[in-house]
């Protein structure tokens, strides 16, 4: 912002000429730009000396509300006027009860894998005990062998 008076003017009428031109444009988003700057500009000068550049801003003010797409005043909508019929809602239509379906169903597969335990490794396979240096199991069998 300027800091002389004269400058301030100027860059007032500056930003009118470029407000008119950005609201022919349809330029909204500068438009609102501008009108903020134009509106401190005329806050910051005495209102003897802006007068027809506040008349200017005032006119560009309607033409950009009255071309459609100005911002809504309040963003909350009205509410319709109540009925004074008592409303009935409508009743539910029966739904048809479900079929059961008899296909078998495919078992769903696990992702984790269940622990094995060491002795369905084994099964039922004979173990030579003595080979792996134990001794024999009952010692009376086991004298009678040697």
């Amino acid at each position: 912002m300027p800091k002389k008076q004269a400058e301030k003017i100027q860059a007032l009428q500056r930003a009118i000429k470029v407000l008119q031109m950005a609201s022919a444009a349809k330029h909204r988003s500068e438009a609102r730009y501008l009108f903020s700057r134009a509106r401190a500009l005329v806050e910051a000068l005495p209102a003897s000396q802006t007068v027809q550049e506040r008349q200017q801003l005032s006119e560009l003010r309607k033409k950009f509300g009255v071309g459609g797409k100005a911002a809504p005043k309040s963003s909350k909508k009205l509410k319709p006027n109540p009925v004074l019929k008592s409303y009935v809602a409508p009743k539910p239509k029966p739904q048809p009860a479900p079929m059961p379906d008899l296909a078998p169903k495919p078992k769903s597969k696990s992702r984790r894998k269940a622990k094995r335990s060491p002795f369905n490794r084994l099964g039922s396979r004979y173990i030579d005990r003595e080979a792996l240096g134990y001794g024999p199991v009952d010692e009376s069998k086991g004298s009678q062998a040697r």
